[in-house]
């Protein structure tokens, strides 16, 4: 329970969201809470990258509609650079159902986030992506007709691929395209939610592995 917040279970987000580790790590954070508010902190984050933010978005998506009574909310990271960056890869105002705890404002936004983690609800968004969206956020952010096309066709790929697979889902697919300072990268991320069922074993019985909730690809260009 958070002292602060009697009404919100808070759970760790540790120091560094990326890398193909963070779906385990958000498969234990995101399990269902034991009150309506679940809270996630932020404080010690000092590094996010395009991979956690867009797995962390899809994990946060499929945990509200798994637990549709509770919501969620997220502690801002105390390292200033770290929130900036966070909040610009987040992106998206904070919706009904999940929000920022704190009063910290975002920064203004930098040059590193071409698309920020986005929900692709349907075949329109994912079209508008690809064709519009990011050749634009490469053009304008300095980075190239080359670099925009590569990054148009790993969307491509990814989006049509995530898309077979999002149909019979409730969650829809998330894309994140950013730079990654630290690791010299600029980064394109497809999350996908898994279904809500979880793997069965040869008896039938539901399989005792983890469900990680979302799978993602990544793709380094440039």
């Amino acid at each position: 329970m958070n002292a602060e917040n009697p009404e919100a279970e808070r759970r760790g987000l540790g120091s560094v969201l990326r890398g193909r580790q963070v779906a385990a790590i958000l498969a234990d954070v995101l399990r269902p809470a034991t009150t309506q508010q679940l809270e996630l902190d932020g404080s010690d984050l000092t590094e996010v990258n395009a991979y956690g933010a867009a797995v962390l978005r899809a994990a946060m998506e499929t945990h509200l509609a798994r637990n549709p009574s509770q919501g969620v909310s997220v502690i801002e990271p105390a390292n200033s650079e770290c929130w900036a960056h966070f909040s610009d890869l987040l992106g998206l105002p904070a919706g009904q159902r999940w929000s920022w705890s704190g009063t910290r404002s975002g920064a203004a936004r930098g040059r590193n986030v071409l698309i920020p983690a986005t929900i692709i609800r349907d075949s329109e968004d994912a079209q508008l992506i690809v064709d519009h969206a990011i050749p634009t956020a490469a053009g304008a952010l300095g980075y190239g007709a080359r670099t925009g096309r590569l990054l148009q066709e790993a969307a491509a790929v990814f989006l049509d691929n995530a898309e077979q697979h999002a149909r019979s889902r409730p969650v829809r697919p998330v894309l994140c395209v950013a730079f990654h300072p630290p690791s010299n990268d600029l980064q394109l991320v497809s999350a996908n939610p898994r279904g809500s069922r979880r793997p069965r074993g040869r008896d039938g019985n539901p399989s005792p592995r983890r469900d990680h909730q979302v799978a993602a690809r990544a793709r380094s260009v440039g």
